[in-house]
């Protein structure tokens, strides 16, 4: 999500969309055999569409603050505001395997 959400070029590897395992070379002209999964297919046609609308929206970088003292988690969040107003996503992704609690501080005119 990080990296298909931030501003610059989104690279893809083939058939990444649908869930395949294996990443072949590009040298060679046949791949592995895999099967489709329909959830990943489904997950990818989203991010790909949210992806190009992002692409020409104002990007943000958002600093997550503590939910409460003595609580460091929000160290392990990243969150970004693309577009504004009515037209503005926020997104936020906890970058460890801990549970993490943050809170951020929006104008009324962000989202």
């Amino acid at each position: 999500m990080i990296t298909y959400l931030s501003p610059g070029l989104r690279f893809f590897h083939h058939g990444q969309e649908h869930g395949f395992k294996r990443k072949d070379s590009v040298h060679l002209s046949r791949a592995a055999d895999e099967r489709r999964d329909p959830q990943t297919l489904a997950f990818y046609k989203r991010l790909m569409a949210i992806s190009s609308w992002a692409a020409s929206r104002e990007w943000k970088r958002l600093q997550p603050l503590q939910a409460w003292e003595g609580n460091p988690s929000h160290g392990n969040l990243i969150a970004m505001q693309i577009g504004n107003g009515a037209q503005a996503l926020l997104a936020v992704v906890n970058y460890s395997s801990n549970q993490s609690q943050g809170s951020l501080a929006l104008e009324p005119s962000d989202l």
